[in-house]
């Protein structure tokens, strides 16, 4: 319990969810970078002859320029958009969404020594994230420090003025105290150590680690801690200890080839080549076994997504796709597997060649070799081969219990992330106070934001499903269904139908909605009524909003003329928590819509929002009670009363009623005494899916 908390609370920290987007957000940036490298530097003699041939290595140079103008400035863009993303989320003051990212910026080229003699530009890269990273996390919350302090009616301000001008004018005074500290810190690293600055400190201190050591399996066991570790922090811990790889690694494959240029039989164990082809098989950390585990073990649809994108770069040991976006950067889970498995691999494939179950390395072959080619190329044996196969089944187990553990702790997450938004969302039901869930800040808006876009997609690509509730009368024959939305969503599951509704109102296309689901329910209808009767009609959901607008009435219009639906078995239900305009215009419109055949219901109603007007004009032909007074009507006396009034009009007026949320007998004897007749709910049968319909009838 102790560890799911903890992964919760890392999960839920604003710095956390600012990187995960980010990280998400340079997906393209990676795949772009890893293809590129994948074209340059395949290991195919005939085609590198190519490259170097075609217009005179033209192509060569493109590919360059391209994995440059990604993983060469990679860390440029990860200081961009993690400081943007927790600007966005944590404040709204604009002094913060325009100064944080530049005050990041500038810090990262600082603490690179780009300004301190012996800039590197391979900083820039995949090298330098971790100071981008602490870039991106540290310096927001301290320019937020000097913006609360210094901005406000504190800030500069000049009268009159244009209002960027003015914020950016506003910021002034907070970056350059942000900046300021910044530089006096680095300017005692570069005092105190001899470097440039903190990325050239990390670097050294990373290399220092392994000054003097010999070529040992111990050196090699460190080697791949030390690596595993860095990467866990951003660091790229393969470029950062490459002079360790060279001095102390690299050496073996040269004098593997001196002792078989005089006849001796080789037999260095540990060279760069027996690191690449057996141990980092996919890239550090063993990543083709994580890939693996995570297609085979894993529930999490985009976590399986992402390693099939990561899949085709992964074979030429290109794993950033897979590390950068599932993510295994900062994240708890994955670090054991992520270092156990290359050791265990280490200690397999040592064990292998020392006990000359297969010969030594002895081609130097390219690290982007593909995963089991390189096996034989190295060795010039199906040994080779057969050894990449073990380690990687060894790895894949090794990261199972992990990838399963990762899935149960992201499923717990989300449903609480999920129930808090619901939560939110039923309270300003209650309360009827509107709120705007995609302009939270914090978790519950970037869960909002995250699902509105999902949900926008959802639409386009027809994931959403409609399952229906029959309606029966106080003889239980069926006398019609309602169409319900339904979403199953890839992470959070069956998403709350109002939560759905709320968001494609607050993102502008509720009425493409509305409209997608009324032409569904029409294909659907010969079916529904073969499974609940030839006479019955569908209720659809449309809100006030939609149906005050003139597209609405065009499409119902264009529809019902074409014969795309069948207006006379279509009832449209306004739900009466959105009001309808009482005006004389709304009213024609509605008797239109009811000349093109279809008939109209009040849901949700409770002597509510909805004018008594409508229901004496005879345009609503159906009352469907709120749900809220049918659950009270066996502890509520006013709950009864009221319903009881709604049957007086209806039988004044010549409205029929219908009650939802029936679920017990009880409350469908007390509906009767009331007299009440037509019933919904769980009593008789819940939602179903199409192809379940027949078992309401016979239920």
């Amino acid at each position: 319990m102790k560890i799911d908390n903890t992964i919760e609370m890392i999960e839920t920290l604003p710095m956390t969810r600012a990187l995960r987007t980010a990280l998400v957000m340079s997906i393209p940036i990676l795949m772009i970078g890893s293809f590129s490298l994948i074209l340059k530097s395949l290991p195919i003699p005939a085609y590198q002859r190519f490259l170097e041939i075609f217009f005179g290595g033209a192509l060569r140079d493109i590919l360059d320029i391209a994995h440059r103008a990604t993983f060469g400035i990679f860390s440029l863009y990860m200081v961009l958009a993690v400081s943007r993303n927790y600007s966005q989320d944590n404040s709204s003051d604009p002094l913060m969404f325009y100064g944080a990212p530049i005050a990041s910026l500038i810090s990262f080229v600082i603490l690179c020594g780009f300004f301190s003699g012996r800039p590197s530009i391979a900083a820039l890269g995949v090298n330098g994230m971790f100071t981008a990273l602490l870039c991106a996390v540290c310096i927001p919350p301290a320019y937020l420090c000097f913006v609360k302090r210094f901005g406000g009616r504190r800030r500069i301000y000049t009268k009159g003025a244009d209002y960027i001008f003015n914020l950016a004018i506003g910021s002034l005074l907070p970056l350059f105290l942000t900046v300021l500290f910044v530089s006096s810190l680095n300017y005692i690293i570069v005092q105190s150590f001899g470097v440039s600055g903190l990325y050239e400190l990390l670097v050294k201190g990373g290399q220092h680690i392994f000054s003097g050591r010999e070529r040992s399996l111990k050196s090699a066991v460190l080697f791949l801690v030390s690596s595993g570790v860095m990467w866990f922090f951003g660091i790229h811990g393969n470029n950062v200890l490459d002079s360790v790889i060279k001095t102390v690694f690299y050496p073996g494959i040269e004098v593997n080839h001196s002792m078989l240029a005089v006849g001796l039989v080789p037999s260095e164990i540990l060279t760069k080549t027996f690191f690449d082809t057996f141990v980092y098989m996919g890239g550090c950390g063993g990543a083709i076994s994580l890939l693996a585990a995570v297609l085979i073990f894993s529930k999490r649809p985009s976590s399986r997504n992402l390693a099939k994108l990561a899949f085709l770069p992964m074979l030429f040991n290109v794993n950033e796709i897979m590390l950068i976006g599932l993510p295994v950067v900062l994240n708890p889970i994955f670090l054991i597997p992520f270092i156990l498995t290359p050791i265990t691999s280490c200690l397999i494939s040592y064990a292998a060649f020392y006990f000359e179950l297969l010969p030594v390395t002895v081609n130097a072959v390219e690290w982007t070799t593909p995963v089991l080619y390189g096996g034989y190329a190295s060795t010039g044996s199906m040994a080779g081969v057969l050894l990449q196969l073990v380690n990687m089944i060894v790895g894949v187990f090794i990261y199972r219990p992990f990838i399963l553990f990762s899935d149960k702790e992201q499923e717990l997450i989300s449903n609480k992330q999920m129930n808090a938004l619901v939560r939110l969302l039923q309270e300003q039901e209650v309360k009827r106070s509107p709120v705007m869930l995609t302009e939270l800040y914090g978790t519950m808006g970037a869960v909002a934001k995250e699902l509105a876009e999902d949900l926008d997609y959802a639409l386009f690509s027809h994931e959403l499903m409609l399952y229906y509730q029959p309606q029966f009368d106080d003889k239980r024959r069926c006398i019609g269904a309602e169409a319900l939305l339904r979403w199953n969503h890839r992470r959070f599951g069956f998403i709350y139908p109002p939560l759905i509704i709320k968001l494609a109102e607050e993102k502008g296309f509720l009425s493409e909605l509305e409209e997608n689901i009324i032409i569904r329910a029409a294909k659907d209808l010969p079916l529904v009524q073969n499974a609940l009767g030839s006479e019955i009609s569908v209720s659809v959901n449309v809100s006030g909003l939609t149906i005050e607008t003139d597209a609405f009435e065009q499409f119902l219009k264009k529809a019902a003329l074409s014969g795309k639906i069948n207006a006379g078995k279509i009832n449209l239900e306004v739900t009466e928590q959105m009001a309808l305009s009482s005006d004389p215009r709304t009213e024609e419109r509605l008797r239109r819509i009811c000349a093109l055949g279809f008939h109209l219901e009040i849901d949700d109603f409770s002597m509510g929002h909805t004018s008594v007007k409508f229901l004496q004009s005879g345009i609503f032909g159906t009352v469907k009670l709120d749900g809220a007074i049918i659950k009270d009507i066996l502890h509520n006396q006013r709950s009864r009363e009221i319903i009881a009034s709604i049957m007086g009009l209806s039988r004044s007026l010549g409205f029929k009623v219908i009650a939802e949320y029936v679920e017990n007998e009880a409350i469908m004897e007390a509906l009767e005494e009331i007299g009440c007749r037509a019933y919904q709910g769980y009593l008789f049968s819940p939602p179903l899916p199409l192809d379940r319909l027949p078992e309401a009838v016979k239920k």
